[in-house]
């Protein structure tokens, strides 16, 4: 196997342990802080995330992807970037907490809400200062892996030692906080001792090439974060007691995002191979399997969440919580679309394409906020989920479009194809493995029907991954 391609297996198998490892510990605290802390609680938390989240992209503004791309192309110049990007976020992250600071006593009376704010709020600096970047463009993924577990398994085990009630909400917050300026200090100690030296200054030459290079890569972020964060922010402004609705909301939502991880890994797997990509045969070609892959692992979570959301929210989650049962079922549709949208951006970026990326997640983000604001007050948590399904179709649309003008194919027969092996592999759980052994047992017959369907009918094999991993 060529170096380059080992490299890439290399940094694809340390991606997804980081990814699966730190997104299980990850699981694991967040539904015990979701039982914990109660509907109320919970609320609080997401509604503050939601808030912090703008400014933490108004700190980094596509710097991590411009930076990563800078390290990865001039090694010997790798100090005086990280400087300079370092000095820059970090003056971001000043006026950041700052402006924060008089929005929450301005906009906020209830003092949970704002102390809650201004905690989460900690995790400005903190992201200011991760070097994760860094070590992407220096290809030292297993650093990322180790420190992507360390934080997770640091908050999980503080939570489970000293979070055990609802009054314990800013307690909660405060050691999620703390856990991730901890492991980004610490990142930033290795990378003193095993890379080089920061310091920090003003450059405006410096700076001003800085943001002419990110802000354009930025800018398609901020997007996609308005749309993962818009709702709630949304329910919190649109409803005067917004907490419990909220909370159903973001229990709902945390547990469908665990579900979106796949397709980030999958993603990544294919986008070296679809940059590299040059003509319509060629690109045709990687993208029928790319899609395929997308297809089948977002139709088989799709279902299993659709059809077991009441078996998950009842086990998961407390008695408070049923109402995200027909939130999951709802996000379910969302789910197979978001699958889909990450396919579609990242081919378009991965072609150059990335303003179409742009100006269609634009329209996606308008009609979210428009449905938002006409759903939420009548239908709180309720709306602010169908508004996020009809963005997310939207976007759909967009991008199908962008990509159909490139490659002249849309791909509806695969789409039908794993929705009917989806219907034939989750039939015998329904009707008659659930009642008599077990939900457990129905999903895992579910998931082993679906890959045995998927393999021997030829419609996908994962050998297909591997043939294209080491070409």
């Amino acid at each position: 196997m060529p170096s380059s391609n080992r490299k890439l297996l290399e940094n694809l198998s340390f991606q997804s342990i980081a990814e699966f490892a730190g997104k299980g510990l990850q699981a694991v605290y967040t539904i015990y802080l979701a039982n914990v802390l109660g509907t109320e609680g919970y609320g609080i938390y997401g509604f503050a995330t939601s808030i912090v989240s703008y400014f933490i992209l108004f700190v980094s503004f596509g710097m991590d992807v411009y930076g990563s791309r800078e390290v990865a192309t001039n090694k010997d110049g790798v100090e005086k970037n990280v400087s300079h990007i370092l000095s820059l976020r970090l003056f971001l992250a000043v006026i950041s907490y700052l402006v924060l600071i008089a929005i929450v006593y301005l906009f906020f009376d209830d003092i949970v809400v704002q102390f809650a704010i201004l905690l989460i709020g900690i995790n400005i600096f903190s992201n200011a200062i991760l070097l994760n970047w860094v070590f992407q463009g220096l290809e030292r993924m297993g650093i990322i892996a180790v420190r992507t577990i360390l934080v997770s398994g640091l908050s999980l085990v503080l939570v489970l030692l000293y979070v055990n009630s609802p009054d314990d909400t800013l307690l909660a917050l405060g050691i999620l906080s703390f856990s991730l300026l901890l492991n980004s200090i610490v990142m930033t100690i290795y990378y003193f001792k095993q890379i080089g030296k920061i310091k920090l200054s003003y450059s405006s030459d410096d700076w001003k090439r800085i943001a002419k290079g990110s802000i354009p890569i930025g800018l398609f972020s901020v997007m996609v974060s308005i749309m993962n964060n818009i709702d709630l922010s949304l329910i919190g402004a649109l409803l005067t007691d917004f907490k419990y609705e909220a909370g159903i909301y973001n229990a709902a939502y945390k547990i469908v995002f665990l579900a979106i991880v796949p397709s980030i890994i999958i993603q990544n797997a294919f986008f070296p191979q679809l940059s590299r990509a040059v003509g319509t045969e060629d690109r045709n070609r990687l993208y029928s399997k790319y899609s395929k892959a997308i297809h089948v692992v977002g139709a088989l979570t799709a279902f299993i969440t659709y059809f077991y959301s009441d078996f998950l929210i009842s086990n998961l989650l407390n008695s408070e919580y049923q109402g995200s049962v027909i939130l999951m079922k709802l996000f379910a549709f969302s789910i197979f679309i978001v699958f889909i949208n990450i396919s579609l951006s990242s081919t378009l970026v991965a072609w150059k394409m990335e303003k179409l990326v742009i100006y269609a997640t634009i329209y996606a983000v308008v009609m979210n906020i428009i449905i938002d604001i006409l759903l939420i007050p009548n239908y709180g948590a309720y709306g602010a989920t169908v508004a996020t399904i009809l963005a997310e179709f939207t976007l759909l649309v967009a991008l199908t479009y962008n990509l159909y003008k490139v490659t002249n194919k849309v791909y509806i027969i695969n789409i039908l194809i794993v929705f009917g092996i989806g219907m034939v592999s989750i039939l015998p759980a329904l009707l008659f493995i659930n009642d008599n052994i077990g939900n457990i047992a129905g999903i895992i017959t579910t998931i082993i029907l679906y890959v045995l369907i998927t393999h021997y009918s030829g419609f996908f094999r994962i050998l297909d991954i591997k043939k294209m991993l080491r070409t």
